[in-house]
């Protein structure tokens, strides 16, 4: 299915490749690491994960306002979905940083992090999720409970490769 997409009464100058729009959001959210079903989650289920693959594959078009909310999501401007080239990944958005379970439960570094999180998760009452949101306002007492500065402690989860979507240096 897929292909160009020019709207009825539109001639091909005015059409964009639905295809590889798709491919370029599959792009951007496999650079992440996350399934279609984290970014489902993430989202708070506003895309299932099947919706999510009807636009991977160009099977389904977008509207302006699902790609610039999805563009938000992953932290890429909305044009650079267009251009081909490959998108920079921004900063985590403000409010939220995202920790990678898989990653957290393999270092043996952040044992308060791990009982911080597991109470998160249990009072949130769903699914053990691979990603997990936490809100900015929590990081002041995190950083105290790790006896560290909140711009250090972010430092060092970024440094581990802790937070997701940001590369360990």
């Amino acid at each position: 299915m897929g292909g160009r997409y020019g709207g009825p009464g539109q001639g091909a100058d005015t059409a964009f490749d639905v295809a590889a729009l798709g491919q370029r959001l599959r792009e951007v959210r496999e650079r992440y690491e996350w399934t279609r079903a984290d970014v489902a989650q993430l989202c708070g289920g506003r895309w299932s994960a099947s919706a999510l693959g009807t636009y991977e594959r160009g099977e389904r078009v977008m509207t302006a306002v699902a790609l610039f909310a999805l563009a938000d999501l992953y932290r890429v401007p909305a044009i650079e979905l267009f251009d081909g080239k490959p998108a920079m990944l921004a900063a985590p958005p403000v409010g939220v940083i995202v920790i990678d379970m898989r990653r957290l439960l393999e270092s043996p570094r952040w044992p308060r992090l791990k009982v911080f999180i597991d109470a998160v998760q249990r009072e949130r009452q769903g699914p053990r999720r691979r990603l997990v949101a936490l809100r900015s306002r929590d990081l002041p007492a995190l950083a105290a409970l790790h006896d560290d500065t909140v711009d250090r402690f972010l430092a060092l989860l970024a440094a581990d490769g802790l937070i997701s979507g940001v590369e360990p240096s």
